[in-house]
C-alpha cells in the first residue's frame, strides 16, 4: 500500500527523554480543555465481541456467527440521541467489507470517526510492518466518510507506548492515542489527564480511580465496571468523580450500548478468550436504562470536540 512506504513527516523535538520508561508524562490537559465548558467526553469502540476475541487471541470463530455491527449501532446511536450525547466512534474497519454504511450514519448523527485498527490483533504479536498495514487499512476505509482521522485506540490496549510506534502514528497524521491508565502490558503512563508522549501526539486517558496510594484501581470509565455495578452504586461513585475532578472519560463498546445475547456459546477452546467473552456478557443484556442515567450525569462530547481544541485548524474542519 502506498501508505505504508510513504516517508515519514519530519517530527521535531519531543518533550522526552530516550526510551520508553524514561519518557516524561507532563499534563497538557490545561491548554487543551477548557474546563469552564464541560467535563465529560464519551467514546465507542465498534467491535463484535466474539470477532474482537476471535481475532485478540488467535482463536477460530463459531462458523455460523454472524457479527451485528449495524444493529448494535442502531440501537447505540438512537440512544444517544435521546440523551443529547456526542462521542467518538473507533472503529475496527473488518466490518465495513460488509456493512460500511454505518460509517456514514455515524458521521451523519454528529459524531466523530477515529481508528481502531483493521483487525483486532495484539499489536505486541505484529511486526511494525504489519502494524502499519492494518492501521492504513483503517484509515483508508475510514477517511472516505471522514476526511481527517485524528484518533487512534490499539485493541485491548496492547500497542506498548513507545517511539517506534508513536513515529508511525505521527507519520499517519493521528494526533491522539486512547488507552486505559497506566496499562502495564503496554507501558502506559498513569494520567488522570491527556498528556503528550510524543511530538504532535497525545494520550487520552480513560478514566481509573488510584486509591490506596496507587496500589488499587478502580476503572470508573469503563463500561463494563459500571454494568458489572449495582447502578446506583456506579452513578454515586460517578457523581463524587464528576465533583471533584476536571476530566472524565468515559467509554464503551457498541454491543454493550445494543446489549448482547444472554451467555451465548463461545466455541473458544482458549480459556482466556472465552472468559474474557463471559465477563463481557455478564449483565449486558437490556442495559439501555443503566447507560442512560450514566449519560445524563453530563453532557458527553467526543474527544475530538472536548480535548484536542485546536487540531482541526491545521487540516481542515474534523468533521468536514
Amino acid at each position: 500500500m502506498a501508505g505504508v512506504i510513504a516517508p515519514a513527516r519530519a517530527v521535531g523535538a519531543a518533550a522526552r527523554l530516550p526510551g520508553v520508561n524514561s519518557l516524561v508524562y507532563q499534563p497538557c490537559f490545561a491548554s487543551l480543555y477548557d474546563t469552564t465548558m464541560n467535563p465529560a467526553i464519551l467514546s465507542v469502540d465498534v467491535d463484535d465481541l466474539l470477532v474482537a476475541n476471535s481475532d485478540f487471541f488467535g482463536q477460530p470463530l463459531r462458523p455460523n456467527h454472524q457479527a451485528q455491527i449495524q444493529r448494535d449501532l442502531s440501537i447505540g446511536l438512537k440512544l444517544l440521541d435521546e440523551v443529547g450525547a456526542k462521542a467518538t466512534f473507533f472503529v475496527n474497519t473488518q466490518y465495513c467489507e460488509q456493512e460500511e454504511d454505518f460509517l456514514s450514519e455515524i458521521h451523519r448523527r454528529g459524531h466523530v470517526l477515529a481508528s481502531h485498527g483493521h483487525r483486532h490483533r495484539d499489536v505486541r504479536r505484529l511486526t511494525l510492518l504489519d502494524f502499519e498495514k492494518d492501521l492504513v487499512q483503517s484509515l483508508e476505509q475510514l477517511s472516505r466518510v471522514q476526511p481527517n482521522i485524528l484518533g487512534f485506540r490499539p485493541p485491548a490496549f496492547s500497542m506498548p507506548y513507545s517511539e517506534q510506534y508513536f513515529r508511525i502514528l505521527v507519520k499517519h497524521g493521528i494526533r491522539y492515542v486512547s488507552s486505559g491508565n497506566g496499562v502495564a502490558r503496554a507501558q502506559i503512563p498513569n494520567t488522570e489527564t491527556p498528556a503528550p508522549v510524543f511530538s504532535d501526539l497525545t494520550h487520552v486517558p480513560i478514566s481509573t480511580m488510584v486509591m490506596v496510594r496507587g496500589r488499587l484501581k478502580y476503572p470508573i470509565g469503563y463500561g463494563v465496571v459500571s454494568r458489572l455495578l449495582p447502578s446506583e452504586v456506579y452513578l454515586r461513585t460517578l457523581r463524587l468523580w464528576l465533583a471533584r475532578k476536571s476530566f472524565l472519560h468515559f467509554y464503551c463498546h457498541s454491543f454493550e450500548l445494543a446489549g448482547t445475547q444472554r451467555f451465548e456459546s463461545t466455541g473458544f477452546d482458549n480459556r482466556g478468550a472465552a472468559l474474557s467473552t463471559w465477563i463481557y456478557m455478564l449483565r449486558c443484556w437490556n442495559r439501555a436504562d443503566h447507560f442512560r442515567s450514566v449519560f445524563r450525569e453530563a453532557a458527553f462530547r467526543s474527544i475530538e470536540d472536548a480535548v484536542v481544541l485546536g487540531m482541526a485548524s491545521r487540516g481542515g474542519a474534523i468533521n468536514s
